[in-house]
């Protein structure tokens, strides 16, 4: 279970790497920095909210997890470019 989502959270940063690169030249960088911290925290507070709701549910649960892994690494593949240009 792990492994796979690992896998979830690389995909995006491979799939989205060369176009985060140009939205991250095209763009502020300051901007999307925020942007993605404020998403990633708002997911955050979600995933938790959802957890305790559903407690009793670990397949959807376990669900949730992929689909939140899925949503952050797409988000990290936004920002390493744009927290790592010169």
């Amino acid at each position: 279970m792990v492994a796979s989502l690992a896998v979830v959270s690389i995909i995006p940063g491979i799939v989205l790497g060369p176009l985060a690169g140009a939205i991250a030249d095209r763009y502020s960088r300051k901007k999307i920095i925020v942007i993605v911290d404020a998403i990633n925290g708002l997911i955050m507070i979600a995933t938790a909210i959802s957890i305790y709701m559903l407690s009793q549910n670990i397949s959807l649960i376990i669900a949730l997890l992929f689909i939140v892994t899925f949503l952050r690494g797409f988000l990290n593949s936004l920002f390493l470019p744009a927290g790592n240009a010169p």
